[in-house]
This record gives structure tokens, sequence and C-alpha cells, in this order.
């Protein structure tokens, strides 16, 4: 870094002062709370703020702390995320781990907040990936390392001036990316209940029961034997949990296997609704336009027409009515499992075709408008993060004091 201004002093990190003390690992923790937080490099967000929102705690009774008003710098990461910081501002008892890095400056010449403020604005340009060390899927800055690192720096009281401004901007774009997150959120509270109302409660007297075997063939998944290097190959797409987006066409799998492999085991009908029966994400569930295969993790619907439509049977699975139906109806092991035969024995009510139609196009209105606002959020955080990045090296280069002083 160079110096900015004729009245700002461009010096290391160590020359400034700094005194760095990397923290300890622990692999013994919980997450329900019982000893002290063991901040680790996901406690610091992309924001440099502190985020307690998957914490875990270790028992710990010596003193190595950290504490308020100090500095923290995500020390060993990804070569994309080291060199994360943020200023600790919460009261509280915390320890850190071995990939975190305690900062403490000389308070007459630096402010902690504008100093933490300035180092995650360089992570934020790239400057700790140009930097870092590389190693097998990680990357680190070390306090050596870090120590001959240059800022210029302007003096305590006018850092506390860029402080006070940049706060007062911060504060303003982290207010709308809330309520931005906040619309999104009620939008998709609102998608969920109109599944339900739509798909249960509008008009559901004299809609069949059925058993859910009626609604077509069901077919569970299995995986090629990999003994066999013939099953190999690109022809079918092979279907994972993983290429399921939860209610929602699945437009490609990661995984595809040869036509002999597809043989081997059991191929599925385009236009068919895969429905995860295994593990966490069980009750999962999408729609494939396309024939394919899929691991054993799947039950498949290859649906019978004259009583259900694909992408009515698609939105029904994915209903929180239909939800909470599955995963009652799942065994109550480690790990949840909802066999075909349990599967098919389940019923609901279902409407006509034509009634399934007209149901469809209703919910696919809201679909479109769910997706909108999505596509929308995206867009303006984006933006957000951008102008958070222009605001930030026009602080840290000194224009943003000079603006307001023409002001």
């Amino acid at each position: 870094m160079s110096k900015v201004s004729e009245n700002w002093e461009l010096k290391t990190l160590k020359d400034w002062g700094m005194v760095a003390q990397s923290g300890f690992a622990s692999g013994v923790h919980n997450s329900e709370g019982n000893g002290v937080i063991h901040l680790r490099p996901m406690n610091i967000s992309r924001m440099g703020k502190l985020d307690f929102e998957n914490c875990k705690s270790i028992e710990d009774r010596s003193n190595r702390r950290i504490l308020f008003g100090d500095i923290l710098f995500n020390n060993t990461n990804s070569a994309e995320l080291v060199g994360k910081t943020t200023i600790i501002d919460a009261a509280g008892d915390f320890a850190y781990s071995n990939h975190m890095t305690r900062l403490r400056f000389p308070k007459e010449k630096i402010h902690n907040k504008y100093m933490a403020m300035l180092l995650h604005s360089m992570w934020m340009s790239g400057y700790f990936k140009e930097i870092c060390s590389n190693h097998v899927n990680q990357a680190s800055v070390s306090i050596k390392r870090l120590e001959q690192v240059e800022v210029s720096l302007p003096s305590l009281e006018e850092q506390r001036k860029i402080v006070e401004i940049l706060e007062g901007h911060l504060s303003r774009l982290d207010s709308a990316s809330e309520n931005m997150k906040q619309a999104i959120l009620r939008s998709g509270q609102f998608f969920a209940s109109a599944l339900n109302v739509l798909f249960f409660d509008s008009g559901t007297y004299g809609w069949d029961e059925r058993p859910f075997s009626e609604l077509g063939k069901w077919i569970t998944g299995s995986t090629p034997s990999s003994k066999h290097g013939e099953y190999l190959g690109d022809d079918v797409p092979f279907i994972t949990p993983g290429d399921i987006a939860n209610g929602g066409v699945i437009h490609k799998s990661v995984r595809r296997i040869s036509n002999l492999g597809a043989d081997a085991v059991r191929r599925v009908k385009k236009d068919s609704v895969y429905l995860v029966c295994i593990g966490a994400t069980l009750g999962k569930v999408g729609l494939a336009t396309f024939e394919a295969t899929s691991n054993q993790q799947i039950n498949a619907l290859e649906v019978n027409g004259e009583i259900v439509l694909p992408e009515y049977a698609m939105w029904f699975f994915a209903s929180p009515e239909i939800q909470a139906l599955l995963r009652s109806a799942s065994s109550s092991t480690t790990v949840p499992i909802l066999n075909k035969g349990t599967l098919e024995k389940l019923r609901s009510r279902i409407p006509d075709v034509d009634t399934q139609r007209i149901q469809i196009r209703k919910f696919n209105k809201i679909v479109e408008f769910h997706t909108y606002l999505s596509q929308d959020y995206k867009k303006l955080e984006k933006a957000l993060e951008a102008f958070r990045r222009s605001l930030l090296h026009s602080a840290f280069s000194g224009e943003l004091i000079k603006e307001v002083a023409n002001v």
C-alpha cells in the first residue's frame, strides 16, 4: 500500500505497534453453550461482523481470551476467505481458534474499529488472497507476514471521524439489505402458505382420498456396481439428492452413467417426480423432464397421467402438509428413512386432472412473483456489496474525509 496523503503516515503493521497472538485448536466442542465460545472463521461474516449463528463452545480454564475492543483476524481459510477481519463489539467470555489471530494496537495511535474496517476492506479488495501462502485445500497469512503489511493512516482524531462517517453509511446499507431479506422471508412464507391453500384448503371437499400407490409407479433408485467399468459413462443422467432443489425442475445431474449401467439399475421415464426418502434432506422433491436413473436415497414416481399431472405431483409433495406427513411417517432412527412400502400406503386428497390444471396455473403466478423477487434480491445484494467496497476504498484512501470537509 502506498501513502495516500501528505498528512497520512505509511508504516508496517509491526511499526504501528501491532501485537498479535494466535488462538488454539480444540477438537472437543459442543453446540449447547457449555463452557466458553470458541470463535472460528465462520464467526466472521463477509461483511466483517461477528456472527454467532453457528457457535462452538469448549471447556477451557486458561486465560487465553479475546476481549471487547480487540481485533480478530482470520489467518487460515480458503484463499478467497483468508483475511476476514472484525472487531469484538460484544461483551462475553470468548476464546478463539488457531485459525484466528488476536490483534492489539497502541490506543494513543490507532482506533481499533478503524483498523478492523481497514483490514477487512483489504480482504474485500483481494489483497490477502494475493499475499497468502497456499497449502493443500487452504491458505494462510502468518503473523510474520501480517507484520510486514504496510498501511497508511491519518491522525487518531481523523480515524475517529472516518469511523463515525462510515458507520452511518454502512448502517443504511445494512438496513436496506435487512429490509430486502425480510421481504424475501415473507414471500417464502406466503409461497408455503399458498401451496397448502391451493392444494388442500381450496375446495377440497369432494376430492378423492387416494393412497400414494395410485399416483403412479414408484421406483427406488440404486447405484451401479463400481466393479463394472462398463457402467461408467456419459449416456444417462444419474440423479442424487444434491441435484434436487426442493420444488422445481431438475435441469441436470452432476453424475451420469452408461446405457449399460442404466440397464443394470432402474431407468425412470421422463416427466417423473424424484423424492428424497433417506437422510437429512428427506422430502426434497423435483421434476425431471428427461429419462434418468437415481441413487438409492430417492424414490421416483412415474405418474399415472389419468390421476395426477407431473407438475401437480411435484408441488403436491413440496407442500408443507405433505412434507410434514413424509417426516412423520419416516423411521425415527439417527438417519431418517421412508421406504417405498410405507410411502405407497400414505394417503391424501387429490382433485381431478382438470382441477389440477387450474390450481397449477394459479400457483405458477405465485412462483413467478417469488422468483422475480429472489432474483431482484440477488442483484441488490451484489450492488450493495459493490457499493460497500467502493465506500470503504473511499474512506481508506482519504477521499471520504475530503468530500465531507468540502461540504
